[in-house]
């Protein structure tokens, strides 16, 4: 069976048909901005932008 993920609606994830905790809503909201993009680097700037939008977390990533 392997892992199944879902995106639409509730963030889930199924691992062998059993559900497993994907943690917290930010969490879930970063596992999903990933998977948008699957098999492929998502640039940091995207994944500030799709998970915090306008509401950027302060942390300091233009130094990175």
């Amino acid at each position: 069976m392997g892992t199944c993920f879902g995106i639409l609606g509730c963030i889930e994830v199924r691992r062998d048909g059993v559900l497993v905790d994907v943690g917290h809503a930010m969490q879930q909201h970063v596992l999903a901005a990933l998977l948008v993009d699957a098999d492929r680097a998502v640039p940091l700037d995207t994944l500030v932008d799709r998970v915090w939008g306008d509401a950027e977390p302060s942390l300091g990533r233009r130094n990175l």
